[in-house]
């Protein structure tokens, strides 16, 4: 990950996918700037510069989903309770079915007219 306003690089290894020939699925970063992944299981991580650098995981669906469930990510946030206190992290995703695991706009590339 390069950081292009400071040309230096952030962070440089491996993004962690799911065993048994996941793929990378969904990228994206929070307004914090966490680096997010999620793969083709489902596993929705985060890199946190905690303990050096290290991926938590904010979403897995075999925990959390139930089996008519496949879940989308659109966005990941950090957030604060009433009291003031930081949260986890929270995922904000389009509730999918098995038969139809991407909502209908992710096919399609964007427009712009001229």
């Amino acid at each position: 990950v390069y950081d292009v306003s400071s040309c230096t690089a952030q962070f440089q290894g491996p993004c962690p996918i799911s065993p048994g020939g996941s793929t990378l699925s969904w990228l994206s970063f929070t307004e914090e700037g966490l680096l997010v992944t999620a793969d083709s299981k489902g596993l929705v991580r985060a890199r946190t510069n905690d303990f050096g650098g290290s991926w938590l995981t904010v979403f897995d669906p075999a925990v959390e989903a139930k089996s008519s469930e496949v879940f989308w990510p659109v966005y990941v946030s950090k957030s604060q309770n009433p009291s003031g206190a930081e949260c986890p992290l929270n995922l904000f995703c389009v509730v999918c079915t098995p038969q139809a695991p991407h909502p209908e706009s992710a096919h399609h590339r964007p427009h712009i007219p001229r």
